[in-house]
């Protein structure tokens, strides 16, 4: 419980004073996490931060044709946020397999 704390206050912070451009309390962020501890401690952050939370689950990163950016640039555009916030990992799988088109 006390890691959860711990990295939800850290995520909460960056969102809120590290991130450009700022990102303020009441702004939508776009969630993109796979269902795991990365994606509770993200929930949690983005609720002690009073962000509205727009969840997504992430398509395959391996869909061939750009789906993947097609997909989340889409409900980007629907819910207009300020931030997109998402795991390391899945933007490096994401840009690699996008830059094969």
């Amino acid at each position: 419980m006390k890691e959860l704390h711990t990295n939800a206050s850290e995520i909460a912070y960056k969102l809120l004073r590290i991130q450009k451009p700022i990102i303020k309390p009441g702004n939508r962020v776009l969630l993109v996490n796979l269902p795991g501890l990365d994606f509770v401690d993200a929930f949690f952050g983005c609720l002690r931060a009073r962000v509205v939370l727009v969840l997504v689950i992430p398509p395959n990163p391996l869909q061939k044709g750009g789906q993947v950016l097609l997909h989340i640039g889409n409900i980007a555009k629907r819910c207009t946020p300020t931030a997109i916030l998402s795991t390391f990992g899945y933007h490096l799988i994401v840009r690699a397999t996008s830059r094969k088109i």
